[in-house]
């Protein structure tokens, strides 16, 4: 990381806001609680990440569904799979909703 002090101080600003506005939105000592909820569920949420990642990495690529390596962006080269650093915006059209010509395609 290159500027950990201006990550923490975003990271900080972000928490504020979040409870400011639980807060507003559950009354004082109620967004008080919804904070703590929220930020605890954000770490079990980063460990279970980290753990689905590091099996993921160890998965024998053919072995695995083509599907499931085309929705994670999978890409098989040699004898290992590696992640495409690519991003891939994924969307959901709400139901009913056609998504033609948009951005959902």
């Amino acid at each position: 990381m290159l500027n950990p002090g201006v990550v923490s101080n975003v990271h900080d600003r972000y928490i504020l806001l979040l409870k400011h506005y639980l807060e507003a939105k559950h009354g004082f000592s109620g967004g008080r609680v919804q904070l703590a909820s929220v930020l605890t569920n954000l770490t079990e949420l980063q460990c279970i990440t980290e753990n689905h990642g590091s099996v993921l990495m160890q998965l024998e690529p053919s072995k695995v569904d083509p599907l499931i390596l085309e929705v994670f962006n999978f890409t098989v080269k040699s004898s290992f799979m590696s992640i495409s650093h690519a991003p891939q915006q994924m969307a959901v059209a709400p139901a009913g909703v056609s998504t033609q010509g948009s951005s959902f395609d």
